[in-house]
């Protein structure tokens, strides 16, 4: 499969609950590079733990639960979440995707929906981006949204939406600086969005899930 690359030269907070410091910034001013491949099961299974711990970390930042019981509570307010991930595994239209580093280490994870055929075809929903908890703060947040969107975009893709929580500072910073902008707003979350464009090979088209690298 052939392996495409594209230049990145700055840098924003990855996501996760609380406030990226400055000093934390100042450390990732060179985006680390990435490469998105198809997610196996062994990979699904460690993004569902990681979704599940975040969620639980989300709640507890924002006052809805206690610590002592937010894992179970996570687990199984996400059971119908999860089910839809595995369904999405082997879905038509829509991607599991893992990031790797360049050293081939597992550093992050994606899924994404893909709109219907017809008018919504041209349009993409980040259902969820996680990054392990080690390797946050060192730009691959950044990076992987970078590697998306250039996927996207080489597959006729223009318009990519997501929801995040209010109460995810460092996920919203993220988002703001790389050019999503407010779509729809909720009482406890909002929908941004992106225009996508240009694309890995301008004015092409392609289905093809093979790797997709920045760096």
């Amino acid at each position: 499969m052939r392996r495409r690359r594209l230049p990145i030269r700055d840098m924003a907070p990855t996501s996760g609950p609380g406030v990226t410091t400055p000093g934390q910034v100042a450390e990732c001013l060179t985006l680390p590079g990435v490469t998105l491949i198809p997610m196996t099961h062994q990979d699904l299974e460690a993004f569902v733990d990681q979704e599940v711990a975040d969620y639980a970390d989300e709640r507890v930042f924002d006052g809805t639960w206690s610590r002592h019981d937010a894992p179970e509570r996570a687990r199984a307010q996400l059971v119908r979440v999860i089910a839809w991930e595995h369904e999405a595994l082997t879905a038509e239209r829509q991607r599991l995707l893992t990031a790797t580093d360049v050293n081939g280490e597992r550093v992050g994870w994606l899924w994404v929906k893909l709109g219907p055929p017809g008018p919504w075809s041209t349009s993409a929903f980040l259902c969820q981006m996680t990054v392990p908890r080690p390797f946050r703060h060192h730009g691959y947040g950044r990076s992987m949204l970078a590697a998306l969107e250039a996927l996207l975009a080489g597959e006729g893709i223009s318009d990519l939406r997501l929801n995040v929580y209010e109460s995810n500072l460092a996920a919203k910073s993220l988002y703001a600086a790389v050019g999503y902008r407010l779509a729809e707003q909720y009482p406890t979350m909002r929908q941004l969005q992106k225009t996508l464009s240009g694309g890995l090979d301008a004015g092409v088209q392609s289905s093809d899930p093979g790797p997709v690298s920045v760096g």
